[in-house]
């Protein structure tokens, strides 16, 4: 990910005990800062468990990874209240 954001400005990575924690990625031509984190560092659990710890109404779903057929229409719990 870092060589990719090179190209759009000054690039600098905070390191933690070895971990890359952070990005901050200044913009050159806006002066504009967008700061990447890893959440997983600071909330070490799965999505699915963070949204039971939370009580998030609509959990984290399947994604099809072995998905071959490109026309293929994925049902979301906000698909469902539509169709019905």
């Amino acid at each position: 990910m870092l060589k990719h954001l090179f190209k759009f400005g000054k690039v600098e990575p905070i390191i933690h005990n070895g971990k890359l924690i952070s990005i901050k990625l200044t913009i050159k031509e806006d002066n504009k800062t967008i700061i990447f984190k890893d959440s997983f560092l600071l909330l070490p659990h799965s999505l699915r468990n963070l949204c039971k710890a939370f009580n998030i109404d609509v959990p984290k779903g399947y994604f099809p990874f072995n998905l071959n057929e490109i026309r293929f229409i994925l049902i979301t719990p906000f698909s469902i209240k539509k169709i019905m």
